[in-house]
């Protein structure tokens, strides 16, 4: 993921110098966009985007108009290309008492976006949105979902709300096209896209803690993805006719997400978990939840701090219905084209996980999915 976040570096530093956004007008909103009279501070630094208001009632989340980024997806190209679709507002003087962040997010394509937050000292830090195409994402995140961009690094190693200097929204379908290049995901065709933003607060309010309901007798858990909040905060790679949403009750628990899609003979379909160095530190296995409605092998895999990947394979069959997956980290074997300074999986360095459906690889024929998840986590 490393040029996934370089990348996001160069976005990111524009914020500097930009006129404030709109003040607050109710009861914990620390900063408010609504979009209904002009752009505010959001622009963008892609000179030949077209960045505006629209007023098309399906293209907007609340009130009369929304921000409508218009720009060219073109899936290699210079670093300019990469981040075509960029829409960014500037915060002087920081925003004390930030404490998390709700927008809604639309695009004409399926995509990951990336929420992104920029330090004026020093630091950036990210948290990807995966977006359906045509539909409006509810997105709501606290500083807690922000992972820190490596090449960046902060100073003092952590976000600090005095110190933020900006805001944005990028379609990091540029960053997701070069990581895939060399593996056959389908969904990155160029052409004119559209990116629309709504309803952007800046929030004194918190969110509670994702928590994962567990046995008394159970091993602490760290959780993952509880696959309970509306905000679906994992990148994608591949498929076509995506439809992906929280579901309120099911089998495996409180809340669960429903990924529906399109498999296209001879590609693959990735759901990546970003994550901080650290966080699943001294963990001894990873566990999640699942259920499908045919038969398919996944590829679960963890990436280290310094690229070295580890992956094991699990069969979810129909006839089991939700299954619960328990993978020992001593189950994850080294990829062959991967290499470790020690030659051996540390907890303490993961800053990815993922999980693969391989089965389009094996047929010609399309294949329509719908893969549900839950409870995704790690145990000390």
């Amino acid at each position: 993921m490393n040029r996934y976040r370089l990348l996001l570096i160069a976005l990111l530093l524009m914020l500097c110098g930009w006129p404030a956004g709109a003040q607050p007008g109710e009861e914990g909103v620390l900063r408010y966009w609504d979009f209904e009279e002009n752009t505010g501070s959001w622009s963008s630094f892609n000179a030949q985007a077209v960045l505006g208001l629209t007023a098309a009632a399906e293209n907007v989340l609340a009130g009369t108009s929304a921000l409508e980024l218009q720009y060219l997806f073109q899936p290699s190209g210079s670093r300019e290309v990469q981040v075509a679709g960029n829409a960014l507002a500037a915060l002087p003087g920081g925003v004390p008492g930030l404490a998390s962040i709700s927008l809604g997010i639309k695009t004409s394509d399926t995509t990951t976006c990336v929420v992104g937050l920029m330090e004026g000292g020093g630091g950036a830090y990210l948290v990807p949105v995966f977006c359906p195409a045509g539909t409006w994402q509810r997105v709501h995140v606290t500083l807690a979902d922000f992972v820190p961009v490596e090449e960046l690094p902060d100073p003092d190693g952590r976000l600090d709300p005095i110190q933020v200097s900006g805001c944005g929204v990028l379609d990091a379908s540029g960053f997701l096209a070069g990581l895939g290049q060399a593996l056959p995901f389908a969904g990155f065709q160029p052409g004119a896209r559209r990116l629309w933003v709504d309803e952007v607060r800046l929030l004194s309010t918190d969110l509670p803690p994702e928590t994962i309901a567990l046995p008394a007798e159970s091993p602490a858990a760290v959780v993952i993805d509880s696959c309970d909040r509306e905000t679906i905060r994992f990148v994608v790679l591949g498929g076509e006719e995506w439809k992906a949403a929280r579901e309120a009750q099911g089998e495996a628990g409180p809340g669960y997400y429903r990924f529906e899609y399109t498999l296209p003979g001879g590609t693959l379909v990735a759901l990546l978990r970003v994550l901080p160095a650290g966080r699943l530190a001294q963990t001894q296995a990873l566990h999640f939840s699942a259920r499908c409605d045919r038969s398919l092998r996944l590829v679960v895999s963890v990436e280290e701090k310094d690229k070295s990947r580890y992956s094991t394979q699990v069969d979810l069959k129909v006839e089991e219905g939700w299954k619960r997956f328990d993978l020992p980290w001593d189950k994850f074997t080294r990829e062959q084209d991967s290499v470790d300074e020690n030659d051996r999986l540390d907890p303490d360095q993961i800053t990815l996980v993922s999980l693969a459906d391989l089965s389009g690889l094996f047929s010609l024929e399309d294949r329509k999915t719908v893969l549900l998840l839950d409870d995704f986590y790690a145990t000390r």
